[in-house]
């Protein structure tokens, strides 16, 4: 009795990749390669154009700076905001901004942490004054709640500076006291009417 005839096979014993199949597991015969674009749909190499001045795309000119400082050359993307309508004088000023941001990133991260410190304190120390003191014959709930809306806004306005605060990057040294000058007055005031009402210490025995 015989039977048909056996299969070949391959090889060591490997098996025959179907018709149309590359042994690395790619259909068709060739390899297929993907290419990346670069960003924001820029041909590879090249950095996006930010919009032209009239029409500025998400962030404007600010955003698409930052965004590619780093990866070229500050010659480089003036160039090419320069070709998509911004002026060369502009993109320089961003440019310097930019600089002066990063270089006074630890400066301002540190003001923050003091004008927090001393917001958060002063309201701490003043709220449970006026609400032990018993002389002041049930005002501190009232005080309590004026305190804690004008202190707020107070700290809002000195966060606001000190995030928004122009600073060279070349006069870093002596920045911090500006950087927490306007805030610091602001709580002087706050807290300084605050004790002026006699809620948190008048009456004590």
């Amino acid at each position: 009795m015989t039977s048909g005839p056996l299969d070949p096979g391959t090889p060591n014993g490997e098996p025959q990749p179907e018709p149309g199949e590359q042994p690395g597991g790619q259909p068709g015969g060739a390899p297929q390669w993907t290419l990346r674009p670069g960003p924001e749909g820029a041909p590879p190499g090249e950095p996006a154009e930010p919009g032209p001045p009239s029409q500025p795309g998400p962030g404007g000119l600010s955003a698409y700076l930052a965004a590619n400082r780093g990866r070229f050359t500050d010659e480089v993307l003036v160039d090419e905001a320069v070709k998509a309508g911004w002026s060369a004088d502009a993109v320089q000023n961003e440019l310097a901004a930019l600089t002066d941001g990063q270089a006074t990133a630890p400066i301002r991260a540190r003001a923050r942490r003091i004008v927090i410190v001393l917001y958060l304190v002063g309201y701490a120390v003043l709220v449970a004054a006026m609400l032990t003191n018993v002389g002041n014959y049930g005002g501190g709930g009232i005080g309590t709640v004026v305190l804690t809306v004008a202190l707020g806004i107070a700290f809002a306005v000195g966060s606001l500076w000190v995030r928004r605060k122009r600073i060279s990057a070349d006069r870093l040294e002596g920045s911090l006291p500006v950087l927490i000058a306007l805030p610091a007055i602001l709580w002087l005031v706050v807290t300084g009417l605050c004790v002026a009402t006699g809620l948190p210490f008048s009456g004590r025995g």
